[in-house]
């Protein structure tokens, strides 16, 4: 590592703080999707006004912010802030997994899931399934490329086009919002179309 390398790395007390800080927001939004689920509120009418439930609206308005982080990373590496581009974008993957996992995992497989693949040329079943395969994709993708910045990433499987990969990545994240929103619309929205409860 040559010496200006050595004076932009974070010392090892902001590394330490950064990844307790990453662990304490991932292990809070897993406790507080848990804590929805257990209290009954994530069933409850939700917050912006639609036939969302609570936790529907609280995981479009994550998944949005978390998109807007992915966006503020790309923009720090843009401007060769690589640390805080690492920071920020594995940060936002991990949460982003939390959502999956806690969240539009569960409710795929309750509302979606079955009426596939029966259904599956009615919008309200094609777009989340669209939705979750290009959300997963950008899921594994995004994984990958955290692994490979935080240094935990074999060799052999170490790939020489990771800045198309993280461009790529950041693509499929931008259309999963994309196709999140339009999800939210079908099910919660429009007229035309009956809910699955979440």
């Amino acid at each position: 590592m040559s010496v200006q390398a050595k004076r932009l790395s974070p010392n090892r007390t902001t590394k330490i703080t950064v990844r307790l800080v990453v662990a304490a927001l991932v292990l809070g939004l897993s406790l507080t999707v848990f804590a929805l689920r257990s209290s009954g509120l994530a069933d409850s009418p939700g917050f912006l006004g639609t036939r969302a439930t609570f936790l529907a609206d609280l995981n479009l308005i994550a998944a949005l912010l978390i998109l807007a982080g992915l966006l503020v990373g790309f923009a720090a590496v843009r401007s060769k802030n690589v640390s805080a581009h690492q920071y920020i974008q594995t940060a936002m993957v991990l949460l982003f997994l939390v959502l999956i996992v806690f969240i539009m995992e569960v409710s795929f497989w309750q509302n979606v899931g079955p009426g596939i693949p029966g259904q599956i040329g009615e919008a309200s079943y094609a777009m989340p399934a669209l939705h979750a395969a290009i959300g997963g994709l950008a899921e594994i993708s995004g994984l990958y490329l955290v692994l490979l910045m935080n240094g935990l990433m074999p060799r052999p499987l170490r790939v020489r086009l990771w800045k198309r990969l993280m461009q790529a990545t950041l693509v499929l994240f931008i259309l999963v919002a994309v196709l999140g929103i339009a999800t939210y619309y079908l099910w919660y929205v429009s007229p035309a179309t009956s809910a699955p409860a979440f």
